[in-house]
């Protein structure tokens, strides 16, 4: 189900570390992947559908390193979902085509709603198909808190790649914003 309100991590127990990377698959989503399940980490990658679709295997390799994949919609477009609504676009459409890319079984997708742009008239929108909401938990919105790795004992740290690396080649040169 879709909730009104985003999921921000608040309620996650002191000490709870989040590791996600959105926006892809792009060059670097198999190389990063790799390496985080070398080191035993394993994260939430959030996909476009559109560029997901073009690249399959590496859906497949990201699970098959134990990794989870969520859903960040079709197109990221760029009104945000609650834009995309406003002017007649098909958002339940936007979601439902990236979450048949996305192979869950029976585990609810976690959802990311691109610039973490969302109200309730989307939620309601995407709650209105009970198959949709059925497969879907979110959307998750962790936010742009300043962290220091090694800081303060005690506080929440979540986070996600694009606070470490360079964002994909291919996300630039299509106008994407830093990774939500």
């Amino acid at each position: 189900m879709f909730n009104m309100l985003p999921i921000t991590g608040d309620s996650l127990p002191i000490g709870t570390f989040v590791l996600t990377y959105d926006d892809g698959p792009g060059p670097n989503t198999q190389p990063i992947a790799e390496y985080l399940s070398s080191m035993g980490i394993a994260a939430t990658f959030f996909v476009v559908g559109e560029f997901a679709e073009r690249q399959p295997r590496v859906l497949t390799r990201l699970r098959a390193l134990g990794h989870r994949l969520g859903n960040h919609t079709w197109t990221h477009d760029r009104a945000g979902l609650p834009g995309q609504l406003a002017r007649g676009g098909a958002v339940a459409d936007e979601v439902r085509r990236t979450a048949a890319l996305l192979d869950a079984g029976d585990e609810p997708i976690a959802f990311r709603a691109p610039y973490g742009s969302w109200d309730s008239a989307v939620a309601t929108a995407l709650n209105a198909d009970p198959d949709l909401a059925d497969a879907h938990t979110g959307p998750f919105h962790w936010g742009r808190r300043p962290y220091r790795l090694g800081g303060v004992a005690g506080r929440r740290r979540s986070f996600g790649c694009r606070d470490l690396l360079s964002r994909p080649r291919q996300h630039r040169e299509a106008g994407h914003h830093p990774a939500t």
